[in-house]
């Protein structure tokens, strides 16, 4: 069992409604990078500068993300170490992704937005896909 499989495991066996597994993906995909390891051996002596993964998780076949005010104005002040990254997992838990972008914000959202609705496949065609 790999552990991505382990993870989803633990966290299905321990949610107790549809919505808790809802609630429990997002804190999986997060438990899941950040335990990856997340920086590549020293070149030359120094290590590479660090990056910023905000991580996506989406049902397979979900038409929209949603991205917080807090979660975009991060992303515009952190610029090239900020990336996005988009996990779909497909209800056997087969898992597509993670697919990466760099700069995925252009502007601040207005004055009073919580949050704004990305469609899915906008972002994933300028996506990257780590292999």
């Amino acid at each position: 069992m790999t552990p991505l499989q382990n993870i989803l495991a633990s966290y299905r066996s321990s949610s107790q409604t549809e919505r808790e597994k809802g609630t429990y993906f997002e804190e999986l995909i997060r438990t899941y990078f950040r335990f990856e390891a997340s920086y590549p051996p020293p070149t030359d002596g120094k290590q590479p500068e660090a990056r910023h993964i905000e991580v996506k998780g989406r049902v397979k076949g979900a038409t929209t993300v949603t991205i917080t005010r807090n979660e975009m104005l991060y992303a515009l002040n952190q610029s090239e170490k900020f990336h996005l990254a988009i996990v779909l997992v497909s209800e056997a838990d087969a898992v597509e992704g993670p697919f990466y972008l760099q700069n995925p914000f252009d502007t601040e959202p207005g004055w009073g937005v919580s949050s704004v609705n990305y469609e899915l496949a906008a972002l994933l065609s300028r996506a990257m896909q780590n292999t």
